[in-house]
């Protein structure tokens, strides 16, 4: 039979269910849905469908889409000023099924860290900071130790370093190297 990739690509607290037993994602929306090559391997995947539409909450977005989004926003600002060319040279953008975890990533932060209100200081965005560069340093951070989201008790220091450990895994450090060098 036929497989696919299934592709949320706006994975976040908003559409996430928790319980105590079970989480689960929910609102496949914006979702993709791409069929998987016979006989082939996950990461071959028939390109029927191109995954280049910006799509998702800001706060969780990939930072290749974030880029992407922001280089848009900043394009569309300058074609507003008269005078001033149109930008033709923001290259395309292409992602595949790791923007989820990305997104899965982000998610676990910010629920480790008590919510989205009870993190809005540290996800706020400094004046001149790219939001993207932002959450990237904000992710980094938190893998690397150097930022607490949380308590830190004697009780949650495992718990603690796993859902560091979980967090680089998702985000992966190729993603987030890649990101810091287009930044």
């Amino acid at each position: 039979g036929q497989r696919f990739i299934v592709v949320h690509r706006d994975i976040g607290l908003k559409n996430t269910l928790v319980s105590a037993e079970t989480t689960c994602i929910a609102d496949f929306g914006s979702a993709a849905v791409i069929p998987v090559c016979e006989g082939s391997t996950s990461s071959r995947v028939q390109q029927t469908i191109s995954l280049d539409e910006v799509i998702g909450t800001p706060v969780y977005m990939a930072p290749e889409i974030a880029q992407h989004y922001e280089l848009l926003a900043a394009a569309m600002q300058q074609q507003q000023r008269p005078g001033y060319p149109i930008a033709t040279d923001i290259p395309p953008l292409s992602y595949d099924s790791s923007v989820d975890m990305w997104s899965l990533g982000v998610l676990t932060m910010v629920l480790f860290g008590g919510g989205l209100d009870r993190m809005a200081e540290i996800l706020s965005v400094p004046v001149g900071v790219q939001p993207s560069a932002h959450m990237l340093d904000v992710v980094t951070r938190f893998v690397t130790g150097k930022l607490h989201v949380g308590p830190m008790t004697a009780e949650n220091v495992e718990v603690y370093a796993e859902a560091r450990d979980f967090v680089a895994c998702c985000c992966g450090n190729d993603r987030t190297a890649t990101a810091a060098a287009v930044m």
